[in-house]
């Protein structure tokens, strides 16, 4: 009787083994498999935060949101066995955008870091720099011009700064800004981080090209940011504003909301829609 009920047991194990092995075996298979190329704006409040996905399984990060809970986007986001983050993007050192990037570093690898390296401050940024030195992770200082391959056949080109600010103080930090434009095959997307209008007015001017398809609205909707002339020259099909519901600030600014939703198609915003999630095919972005 007991010889009977132990092999029992014994072909139970060996099903429940059988059957862990398929189902490994079939994760491993679908996570091997290319992802499609995705752009999604986090709700993480009062904050920035843009996640970017490539076929070949690359990851950018830029900026991180006002706190920790970043991490738990990147848990939604990615397989749990990704642990390596390929490049984080900072825009600026304000604790709204670097804040979540502490948690990031200690429990990412993050390969390689953009930043403008501006001299800022602040608990928040000198724990960040600390955990950078610790962990010796490459920093590549912005500039205006250079272009970033990040996979798939994607890039990243710098808009701003147009020039150099490592290791400088300066009054506002806003002036430094970190401004990226995203291609992937013919889709395009513009982050303008907290770029304000002096910064606006001299792209313009300069005759950059600013058209894209997605606009990352600056400064979370402010009134300092999205002049009439730049919307017109970015000329997007959607503008997206991460902001926090009823924040202290009165973001998005009514002023700067109108003029959008009067310029552009669609004007979304993460603390009413959330995560605002897009796909591209190299041809259109399409909502997901």
């Amino acid at each position: 009787q007991g010889g009977r009920f132990i092999c029992i047991v014994m072909k139970k194990f060996k099903l429940l083994i059988i059957a862990g092995i398929i189902i490994v075996t079939w994760w491993l298979y679908k996570a091997a498999q290319p992802w499609p190329f995705t752009l999604i704006f986090l709700d993480v409040g009062q904050g920035d935060a843009e996640l970017i996905k490539t076929p070949d399984h690359r990851i950018i990060l830029i900026d991180s949101g006002p706190d920790a809970s970043v991490i738990r986007k990147l848990g939604q986001e990615l397989p749990w066995t990704t642990r390596t983050i390929d490049l984080v993007v900072v825009s600026h050192p304000h604790a709204d955008h670097v804040t979540g990037l502490i948690e990031v570093l200690k429990r990412y690898k993050v390969n390689n870091i953009l930043t403008s390296s501006v001299v800022y401050n602040t608990p928040e940024y000198a724990t960040w720099l600390a955990l950078i030195n610790k962990k010796h992770i490459p920093v590549i200082v912005a500039r205006a011009g250079q272009t970033i391959g990040i996979g798939s056949g994607a890039t990243l080109t710098v808009i701003l700064p147009l020039m150099s600010y490592q290791d400088q103080t300066i009054d506002n930090v806003h002036t430094s800004m970190v401004v990226n434009s995203l291609r992937y095959g013919k889709t395009t997307a513009l982050f303008m981080g907290d770029a304000e209008v002096p910064l606006e007015q001299s792209l313009v001017e300069l005759g950059v090209d600013l058209k894209s398809d997605i606009l990352k609205v600056g400064h979370h909707g402010s009134q300092t940011s999205s002049s009439l002339e730049f919307i017109k020259a970015v000329a997007p099909q959607y503008a997206v504003i991460s902001v926090g519901g009823k924040n202290r600030y009165g973001h998005p600014h009514p002023t700067v909301l109108t003029r959008l939703q009067s310029l552009v198609p669609q004007v979304l915003r993460t603390d009413t829609e959330g995560d605002i999630r897009f796909v591209s095919n190299e041809q259109v972005w399409a909502r997901q």
